[in-house]
């Protein structure tokens, strides 16, 4: 009888061990759980911020493409501007050009005019004084 009872304290002993393992195993389960849940809501947001940083990258290369494409675009019309204003400049030259060759074709023609009547007009004549004006200097 002693036996039996010291065999049930010893069984009665594992048990209470055995429930006392099996309670701290189930609390750690549960931990474990809590930490997998949150693990998991934690990954959920990073796929989350990964899809958001997905798309605001997909829209800054958009960007930055239609900017390049901008950026030809102008230096294009940067330069035929600038082969417009040479244009331009040149125009302005040759006008510049033609009117210095008509300016010395006048003052040549003036000179002539002058020497023709200073030549025609005799100093006594009464006329001399109304042409003493054109006299070359």
């Amino acid at each position: 009888v002693e036996a039996a009872n010291k065999e049930k304290e010893m069984v009665v002993i594992e048990r209470n061990e055995a429930k006392t393992k099996i309670k701290k195993l189930e609390h750690e389960i549960l931990s474990c759980n809590d930490i997998l849940s949150n693990t998991r809501g934690y990954v959920k947001e990073l796929e989350a911020s990964l899809t958001e940083i997905g798309i605001i990258y997909k829209t800054i290369r958009n960007e930055g493409k239609m900017l390049k494409l901008r950026v030809e675009e102008l230096e294009k019309e940067v330069t035929r501007q600038n082969g417009v204003i040479s244009d331009k400049d040149e125009e302005k030259r040759e006008a510049i050009r033609q009117l210095c060759y008509s300016v010395e074709y006048h003052r040549s023609e003036y000179r002539q005019l002058v020497q023709a009547i200073n030549k025609v007009a005799s100093p006594w004549s009464p006329w001399s004084r109304c042409y003493s004006f054109l006299r070359l200097h």
